[in-house]
């Protein structure tokens, strides 16, 4: 059998090199181009069907309002249950008609060093049945403070149930787990949706160049700094990834990072 080239151990061999995360040297997404891809990602999945024309427009006019955000690398997104963007009618695997719905509050603000870009985010989607009333709830969620304390769990995490608008009493009595998740904001929640729930339609809709790079813009914004940290953690041998995504270490070490850039810029 021919031997492969350098495959053999020894002085002289060059060893497999060490996983390096990826640097974040993407640039900041603009508030005015966010707000227009939003704008493009409601349009597109009104069109297809997906979203009621009502949740199409409500999406849309939230695009225009960050579009027009005073601060380029700040904003927020907030759309109530009362004003939530509702999607069509669609069935769960028994044939039983359901219609997914989404409301968000979240803020943007790409200073923050060292993780993700929200100092605010809770996204929900949630589903109801013919009578209006709830089936199933998740939502993405950045972990709550209080007293310089975290509760436990990831920093971003994805969660099962919450809060059942109108319907408190059926709030599901677990509150864990809280899965490690990337933080998500309302388009990349909506093609999940369209994803699983339209896929045909979803088919479509990824070959148009428009929504792709409509979408970039919020992987960009959501993602980077996430997998940068998950990179980051498989260096190290003493701690689990989940360690070091758990939300008081998280901060605690960005904020650290954070200090020390800054008094290196001063020195």
């Amino acid at each position: 059998m021919k031997k492969i080239k350098g495959s053999q151990k020894g002085k002289g061999n060059k060893q497999p090199a060490a996983f390096e995360p990826a640097l974040c040297l993407i640039e900041p997404v603009i508030a005015r181009d966010a707000g227009e891809a939003l704008m493009t990602v409601a349009r597109r999945l009104g069109d297809a069907g997906v979203l009621t024309v009502e949740g199409a427009r409500i999406l849309e006019t939230q695009g225009r309002r960050i579009k027009q955000s005073p601060k380029p690398s700040e904003w927020s997104l907030l759309i109530d249950p009362d004003e939530r963007v509702k999607f069509e009618w669609t069935q769960d695997k028994n044939g039983h008609h359901i219609q997914p719905w989404l409301c968000a509050n979240l803020v943007v603000n790409q200073s923050l060093a060292g993780r993700p870009p929200f100092s605010a985010l809770d996204i929900a989607i949630q589903f109801d049945d013919l009578n209006d009333e709830p089936v199933a709830r998740w939502h993405v969620d950045l972990a709550n403070e209080k007293d310089d304390a975290f509760q436990p769990g990831p920093l971003f995490h994805l969660q099962f149930g919450g809060h059942q608008q109108g319907f408190r009493d059926r709030d599901h009595p677990l509150k864990a787990p809280r899965w490690c998740h990337p933080p998500m904001e309302a388009a990349l929640l909506c093609e999940v949706i369209a994803a699983n729930f339209f896929e045909e339609r979803w088919l479509v809709l990824r070959e148009d160049p428009a929504w792709c790079e409509a979408i970039a813009h919020f992987q960009r914004l959501c993602y980077p700094s996430y997998l940068n940290k998950l990179a980051q953690a498989l260096l190290k041998p003493r701690a689990t990834l989940l360690n070091e995504v758990w939300a008081g270490d998280w901060v605690k070490s960005a904020r650290l990072a954070s200090d020390q850039a800054s008094a290196a810029r001063a020195s």
